[in-house]
């Protein structure tokens, strides 16, 4: 609530009398002036800003009437002492007994009533929540209104009215295709909500500082609300992230992720299932009523809009990930929103969103630079624990992979920090952690090889777009670093280095991919092969008369003919992509000239005639006769800026454009070992 203010009834009187008078005066005045200068074409200067004082006086004016008559009326109620001295003067709550503040205990009380009502009366229910929500929207960028209206509710009011508002639109009965909420109690929802939101992270103007008028334990109560699926609904129809508070925020998540990993959509005993008293329910086998259960979730799902509001907050996103145990629910959660056998949705890309979100912060040495690397140090370390518990369950690991959305982040992520999964990308014994030199260096995450490789086999597996956006990453790392190396940036010395040992990575997490691949073609094929000779021997043992299907019973299988002898994979697949694995390694070392020449000409070091095919518009590409050119000019002479190895430029050296290349390409050379090898 606000301020408590003794008010002097004489002097609060005469003021409203002024102001009143002041309101009188300006308004009538303002509208005549503008009204002749658009008759002559004219403009009043600064008429907006005027426009504004008005406004505000009006509202003043207003406001110090209603304390006037709440002044006189408490005078009057506690006797003429009221008016001997100032420890006598009557006292009021500032923002509470101003217009708004009345306005707001009012529509308090009637969202209070309007819920006890429920279906005992639900027309009048209805219609008193359709009034309340209203003012509420009207009333957006009140603060006397939006502080006052929060902190006098009923503390679960508004965390019931979904809940409420569900009862009264399925008045409890379960469908096929069940009503969950109405369009018109979807719209009260979003007034609501935009309320909350509005108190959550109150503006005076666009670019003034938020401030939180949600007093005391107000936040609270929404953040440890029982029905977590009614708290749910204010957040999908509830304005932007970036609108509300980004602690309430991170609060909310943290507790919807613990209840989202104590109710899973398909429970041992369906009976518990949250959704049930929704009238969403599920059918053994396939059934239109699992995909209209599915349609359901989708869309009604308390989770997923707390995580889409919080990814939209970058700094709700931050803070959320410095909780180990949320990163935990975030990338080992059940994601997939199942429908009839083979058909679930993919609701991963809301957890993930959060994940992105969380490491956005911009480098440097500030505590958000500091919680955004220490997000994706926690992000790392629970992919690293996803992945060794998916290796150990040999029979189970495309059904574990991660699904499609959360993959995606991942990827994203890695080419957001791509000098720190560069860097480790050679290092063995480096410990998972943060990096941060008393020098003033940007905070930086320090991983091991096996830290980098088990996040990108994770990321990209199955994801061939993912793995080609991310290997262009890459490539643009050497070109960047040459060209910031060039121009003195002694960070960046080790950047073409980094990225061709995380290039090396990359093959090797695809490489290994394609193997396991061919060999789950190899054990298909052996056992379609055996197949085919157990039926074949067995129908060989049969007195005539006995039929196919007969056939196929006695040999213990529960397939048909034509699954047996359908066209399958042949063997020798594993084989073939371990070979095809050293090949793609020596074919990426060939990708490594065009790439450090487009730095060097981005550098100004190198100055190639700008007719060559291969050179258009300062872009280079490593078709149309490159490799042709290369060879051709590799012993021309360039100046270089070399670099001591704390990183300060020194001296610029000549050599050739043959032994930059080299020097720049001798790391990847370097890592070759790290390509699976022939031996099985």
């Amino acid at each position: 609530m606000g301020d408590m203010v003794r008010f002097d009834p004489i002097a609060v009187d005469r003021l409203a009398r002024q102001l009143a008078s002041l309101d009188d005066t300006l308004g009538p005045a303002l509208r005549q002036i503008s009204q002749i200068l658009s008759g002559q074409g004219g403009h009043l200067a600064g008429s907006g800003a005027i426009e504004g004082l008005v406004a505000a006086a009006h509202k003043d004016a207003g406001d110090m009437s209603q304390r006037a008559r709440q002044t006189r009326e408490l005078a009057q109620k506690e006797g003429s002492g009221a008016f001997f001295g100032r420890s006598f003067w009557p006292q009021l709550d500032w923002q509470a007994s101003s217009q708004s503040g009345v306005a707001a205990r009012k529509d308090a009380a009637d969202l209070k009533s309007a819920l006890a009502l429920g279906n005992k009366d639900k027309a009048a229910s209805r219609q008193r929540l359709l009034a309340v929500a209203r003012d509420m929207h009207a009333h957006l960028h009140d603060k006397a209104y939006l502080a006052t209206l929060w902190n006098s509710l009923d503390s679960d009011a508004a965390a019931r009215l979904a809940r409420v508002l569900h009862n009264q639109d399925a008045d409890g009965k379960s469908t096929d295709k069940p009503t969950v909420l109405s369009a018109e109690s979807e719209r009260i929802l979003k007034d609501v909500a935009s309320s909350l939101a509005a108190a959550s992270s109150y503006r005076q103007t666009p670019t003034s500082k938020p401030e939180n008028l949600l007093g005391g334990d107000r936040e609270k109560v929404f953040v440890n609300a029982s029905d977590k699926w009614s708290v749910g609904m204010l957040f999908k129809y509830g304005p932007n992230g970036e609108n509300w508070d980004p602690h309430f925020l991170s609060a909310m998540t943290a507790s919807m992720l613990q209840w989202h990993q104590q109710h899973p959509y398909l429970p041992k005993d369906s009976r518990t299932a949250w959704y049930r008293d929704l009238g969403i329910q599920w059918a053994p086998g396939p059934s239109d009523l699992n995909k209209s259960a599915q349609a359901a979730l989708k869309k009604f799902d308390p989770t997923i809009p707390v995580l889409d509001r919080t990814s939209e907050n970058s700094d709700a996103s931050r803070w959320a990930l410095q909780d180990k145990g949320n990163v935990h629910v975030l990338v080992h959660g059940d994601w997939i929103i199942p429908g009839n056998y083979g058909q679930g949705y993919d609701a991963s890309g809301s957890a993930g969103a959060v994940l992105r979100s969380g490491v956005t912060f911009p480098r440097g040495t500030t505590e958000g630079a500091k919680e955004a690397a220490q997000a994706l140090v926690n992000i790392v370390s629970e992919v690293k624990a996803y992945h060794i518990g998916r290796l150990k369950n040999k029979t189970m690991q495309d059904v574990l992979a991660l699904p499609f959305g959360l993959r995606h982040s991942l990827t994203q992520i890695a080419g957001s920090y791509l000098p720190d999964f560069a860097h480790s990308a050679s290092s063995k014994d480096t410990t998972l952690g943060l990096r941060h030199g008393d020098d003033g260096l940007p905070y930086a995450v320090t991983m091991n090889h096996d830290d980098v490789q088990d996040f990108l086999d994770e990321a990209l597996r199955q994801s061939p777009q993912d793995f080609g956006w991310l290997k262009g990453r890459i490539k643009g790392l050497v070109t960047a670093g040459v060209m910031q190396t060039q121009a003195g940036n002694g960070s960046a010395t080790d950047y073409p280095a980094d990225a061709a040992e995380l290039f090396a990575v990359l093959h090797s997490v695809d490489a290994m991919e394609k193997i396991a691949r061919g060999h789950e073609d190899d054990v298909l094929a052996a056992e379609q092969k055996s197949a085919k000779q157990t039926v074949s021997s067995v129908i060989g043992m049969l007195p005539g008369g006995y039929g196919i299907d007969k056939a196929t019973k006695l040999a213990g299988k529960a397939f048909t003919i034509s699954d047996i002898y359908m066209d399958g994979p042949s063997e020798g697949n594993e084989q073939n992509a371990r070979l095809g694995a050293e090949q793609d390694g020596i074919k990426a070392n060939f990708d490594l000239p065009p790439l450090i020449v487009q730095g060097l000409i981005a550098a100004g070091k190198l100055s190639p005639s700008t007719r060559e095919p291969w050179l258009t518009g300062g872009v280079v590409s490593s078709d149309d006769g490159f490799e042709d050119w290369y060879k051709e000019n590799r012993n021309i002479a360039i100046s270089v800026v070399m670099h001591s190895q704390d990183g300060r430029p020194m001296k610029p050296t000549r050599m050739t454009l043959e032994q930059y290349v080299n020097q720049v390409s001798e790391n990847y050379r370097d890592v070759k070992d790290w390509f699976p090898s022939t031996a099985g």
